[in-house]
């Protein structure tokens, strides 16, 4: 054994630097040091490679080693996690030591992109500075300061580094946690700017009032839980103006924010999360997709008119707090193809209403939160879809308005090609980050008509491509290792799917219906 051990490593061995570096490449930065200690060859292998690396990236997982990275992931999917115990284990002033040494150690001329992600905050100031420093002369057009867990003193961009340099370099930026409060004298140096990205970032009024007119080459602009005001204008120097190069916009979760006024002639991408929004001018003819998260009653009725005034408009997110039930006198959006729904309160109608206001809808997809469903909804006034072709439904329960709501889905939609039927699913919540869609075992609530329902599918066997269902089956266990996930999905698996099953089938419709995996196909 020892033999064959030892034969393995001289294979390695043998392979040219190249191939060992490029290796060493899909390695985080603590684990390639560790590769060190293999032999004499590889002592300096991991210096050749990082020491003059031009995209540079010091996070946890870099620093302290990858068995952290799925640590990571957590934090990032919930902010709930800041104060998660397992992150305190990780010590300041190491983070910053390490990051130091290297740098120092550092033998490269130019760096592309250089990235920190840690809780620091305004007390490490004199090496964060040193470290932008660092960049800026290096050349990077790429910079991320992530510093996510400074919550007693905010550090400030030193935005006075990038005079440092003989041109302004910089194209992107993304800020977390920081404050951003440049002197109008060196406005001039953010004029690169492609994209800027600010994550609870606290922005100087006047620079953001002159954002536009500065970064005239601004592509795409995320502003996340920031303290800016409560006006936002975003417009070039004169209304209409074609040099305003803004193609996607991101408004999430600024609260103090009550009225933007948008002229971008530009803009294809708009996503807007908050409680309030009074839009008191907007010119977005290019307009193609807009996702928003309205938390509050009043949010909706006259920006939908103003969305569906648009003759681009193609993709339409809605994630509606207080419900579908809200929209009334729904606008024709005439050219809209693709629909996300997500609404803690439903009921048909309002969705038939909705339909009828998006004649040309192709994609149709359905979070519903079925505690909350109105029930009695099979009134449908002969209404019917022409367009439709596909439907998701997510987060699907297996009670009786569920399928109700279903059926009606299958009734109206005469052109639809396939149902998917998913109890779990994901969610589109804003910023490009999606988030797992859970069910809880509790909210399967069946009335005793129902209870009595189940009771003649339980033992039954299946008769039609059960050895393919149970595969199937199988294989979604296999996929679905969330402990939570497999809890809340267990009724479902015990007895759901096939009293959902066999009351689709009751409806004349040649779509293809997908159950949790399981294809039903009735158009043969």
């Amino acid at each position: 054994m020892l033999q064959a051990a030892s034969e393995s490593n001289d294979r390695i061995n043998e392979l040219p630097d190249c191939i060992l570096l490029s290796i060493l490449s899909l390695l985080t930065l603590k684990d390639a040091v560790t590769t060190s200690m293999l032999c004499r060859r590889w002592r300096n292998l991991w210096k050749d490679l990082w020491l003059t690396k031009r995209n540079l990236e010091f996070d946890i997982p870099n620093i302290f080693g990858s068995q952290y990275a799925q640590l990571i992931d957590i934090h990032e999917e919930d902010y709930r996690y800041y104060d998660y115990p397992g992150l305190k284990r990780f010590e300041r002033q190491q983070f910053v030591s390490c990051v130091n040494s290297l740098l120092g150690l550092y033998l490269g001329n130019k760096v592309d992109s250089f990235k920190v992600a840690f809780f620091l905050d305004g007390e490490s100031t004199k090496d964060l500075d040193n470290w932008v420093r660092f960049a800026i002369t290096k050349g990077a057009q790429v910079l991320h300061l992530h510093l996510r867990g400074g919550i007693e003193t905010v550090y400030h961009f030193p935005y006075w580094i990038l005079t440092e340099s003989d041109s302004s370099v910089l194209k992107h930026l993304s800020l977390e946690k920081c404050a951003l409060s440049p002197s109008p004298k060196y406005f001039d140096r953010f004029n690169e700017l492609k994209t800027l990205w600010l994550d609870n970032v606290t922005i100087n009024t006047i620079f953001m009032a002159h954002l536009f007119s500065v970064c005239v080459t601004l592509e795409s602009l995320t502003l996340k839980s920031c303290s800016m005001g409560s006006t936002l204008v975003v417009a070039g120097e004169h209304p209409g103006d074609q040099s305003l190069r803004l193609q996607e916009l991101k408004l999430l979760q600024c609260y103090e924010l009550e009225q933007v006024a948008i002229s971008a002639v530009n803009l294809t991408s708009l996503e807007f999360e908050g409680n309030f929004l009074r839009i008191y001018y907007f010119d977005t003819p290019r307009l193609e997709s807009v996702f928003l998260c309205a938390r509050a009653k009043f949010i909706l009725p006259r920006e939908l008119t103003i969305f569906a005034s648009f003759p681009e408009l193609e993709t339409l997110n809605l994630s509606l707090w207080h419900g579908v039930a809200l929209l009334r006198n729904i606008p024709t959006f005439a050219n809209l193809r693709v629909l996300d729904l997500d609404s803690w309160v439903f009921d048909i109608r309002s969705l038939v209403k909705l339909l009828m206001a998006v004649p040309l809808l192709e994609e149709l997809v359905l979070t519903v939160y079925a505690s909350h469903l109105q029930r009695k909804m099979r009134n449908l006034s002969g209404f019917s879809h022409d367009h439709l072709k596909n439907v998701k439904f997510q987060r699907f329960h297996s009670n009786s308005h569920m399928i109700e709501l279903a059926i009606c889905i299958l009734e109206i939609a005469t052109k639809l090609e396939t149902m998917v039927i998913y109890p779990l699913g994901k969610l589109y919540v804003g910023g490009g980050v999606w988030r797992e869609v859970y069910r809880n075992e509790n909210e399967d609530e069946y009335s005793d008509e129902e209870e009595d329902m189940y009771e003649d599918y339980d033992g039954v066997e299946d008769t039609d491509d059960s050895e393919d269902e149970d595969e199937d089956e199988e294989e979604d266990e296999d996929d679905n290792n969330d402990e939570d996930g497999e809890k809340s999905n267990s009724s479902w698996e015990d007895r759901g799917r096939k009293i959902v099953q066999e009351k689709l089938n009751e409806v004349m419709s040649g779509a293809r219906i997908i159950i949790n995996s399981i294809m039903v196909d009735r158009r043969s």
